[in-house]
C-alpha cells in the first residue's frame, strides 16, 4: 500500500509539537495486523526519514503487510521544534507509537520499534520505558550510546541488535553490552558492512523483517 503523508503530536509534556511522517496502512484483512515505527539517524548529520536504511526498512515491512510509520524528529523537514540530543526525540517516538496504535487495522498489542544509528539510541530509551513496544530492533547502535546504558535492563520484550563488522562499534563491545541485557535478545554482525549500509540495505531489511514476523506475528 502506498505511503501517505501524516502528522501527529509529539508526546513531549513540555512542548506542543506537530511532527510529520509517512504511513503505510496495514494490508486489509479480517484481523488487525502488526505495526512498526521507524526512527531515523542523527538529525545534525543529515538524518531524515528519507535515509537509505529507513526507506529500505519501510518498503520491505510495508510489502509484507505491516502498518509502517516513519517520521521526522523535531526540527527536521516539517516537524516542529528543535533538536534536543535525544531527550525530546524520545517523546517524539512515543508520540509516533501512540499514533500508530490507534490507526484502523493496526493491532495495539503488536507494535514494534526499530531505530537506526541515533534513532537506535533513541529507541533504546523508548523500548525501556514504553510498554506499548512489544519488540524492538536496533540497527548500528552508535558507540557513544553503549557505556552505562540501563534503558533496557528492565525490558523483557524481544530485542534484536544488528550491526556491521566494519562499524565504529566493535563486535566485542557490542557483544559485551548485549550480554548484560535480559532475555530474549539477539545480536547479528554482518561481515563487510560499515555504519552506512550502502549496498547492504536488502540484507538488513530482510533480517529486521524476519525478526518482526517472528515476534509480532505475520501480517498476512
Amino acid at each position: 500500500m502506498a505511503e501517505q503523508p501524516v502528522t501527529f503530536p509529539s508526546a513531549d509534556p513540555s512542548a506542543l509539537l506537530t511532527l510529520e511522517g509517512l504511513f503505510s496502512a496495514p494490508t486489509p484483512g479480517g484481523a488487525a495486523g502488526p505495526g512498526v515505527v521507524i526512527c531515523h539517524p542523527h538529525p545534525l548529520y543529515g538524518g531524515t526519514m528519507q535515509n537509505n536504511v529507513v526507506s529500505a526498512l519501510a518498503l520491505v515491512l510495508a510489502g509484507l503487510g505491516f502498518g509502517v510509520l516513519r517520521f521526522n524528529f523535531r526540527g527536521i523537514g516539517r516537524s516542529q521544534g528543535q533538536h534536543t540530543k535525544g531527550e525530546g526525540e524520545a517523546f517524539d517516538t512515543e508520540g509516533a507509537v501512540g499514533w500508530l496504535t490507534v490507526q484502523p487495522g493496526c493491532d495495539p498489542a503488536r507494535v514494534g520499534l526499530v531505530g537506526y544509528s541515533f534513532g537506535a539510541g533513541v529507541s533504546l530509551t523508548v523500548a525501556g520505558r514504553d510498554p506499548r513496544v512489544v519488540a524492538a530492533a536496533f540497527v548500528a547502535l552508535p558507540s557513544q550510546r553503549l557505556p552505562d546504558r540501563v534503558d533496557l535492563d528492565a525490558c523483557i520484550c524481544p530485542k534484536f541488535f544488528i550491526s556491521g563488522e566494519l562499524d565504529t562499534v566493535s563486535a566485542a563491545g557490542l557483544e559485551q553490552y548485549v550480554d548484560r541485557l535480559p532475555e530474549p535478545k539477539r545480536l547479528q554482525m554482518l561481515p563487510g558492512v560499515d555504519h552506512f549500509w550502502q549496498g547492504s540495505e536488502g540484507v538488513l531489511s530482510a533480517a529486521v523483517a524476519a525478526f518482526f514476523q517472528e515476534t509480532l506475528g505475520p501480517a498476512l
